[in-house]
């Protein structure tokens, strides 16, 4: 807050509330300390522009599973062992950068987040029978279905159903 209101009273009011929102979770002795804490850094300081150190560290994304902590584990074990290749030494220079995809879900599959790039359809004329003389082409439309077919039957009393649109 201290960086980003410029008049004290605005920053007392925002960290005032601030505070309530955290005094929900955490005892209010230790929250009044770090906002005591935090005020006491001048503004300036605050203000100044601070270098970012460069990061040469080789990304490895992997899809995130509990059973997969061992990963970082057996990655740092095995850094001595590309050391001992100069080659691998100048690709690996520090330990991999481990990076944690999320894994598919059922909301991702329902869901999209994003609109498929629409297929040219052909446009028709309009026919001298429609009701807005503005409408002078409709396009036609197709809708894509995956059917996934059950071998237990289904009916209309039927639950935990879910019907997916692709």
């Amino acid at each position: 807050m201290n960086r980003i209101c410029s008049n004290l009273d605005d920053r007392n009011k925002h960290l005032h509330s601030l505070r309530k929102t955290f005094v929900q979770g955490y005892h209010p002795q230790v929250i009044d300390d770090q906002i005591h804490r935090a005020t006491q850094i001048p503004r300036d300081t605050l203000l100044d522009y601070k270098e970012k150190t460069e990061n040469n560290r080789v990304p490895i994304v992997v899809t995130y599973n509990p059973q997969l902590n061992i990963i970082r584990k057996i990655a740092r074990d095995l850094q001595p062992m590309l050391h001992t290749d100069t080659r691998l030494k100048r690709i690996f220079p520090e330990l991999p950068l481990l990076s944690y995809r999320q894994p598919p879900n059922l909301r991702k599959m329902i869901v999209r987040s994003l609109f498929l790039k629409q297929l040219k359809q052909p446009h028709f004329p309009a026919t001298a029978t429609d009701v807005k003389p503005a409408n002078k082409y409709c396009a036609k439309f197709k809708l894509l279905f995956r059917i996934h077919k059950k071998s237990t039957p289904h009916s209309c009393a039927s639950s935990n159903v879910v019907y997916m649109i692709t």
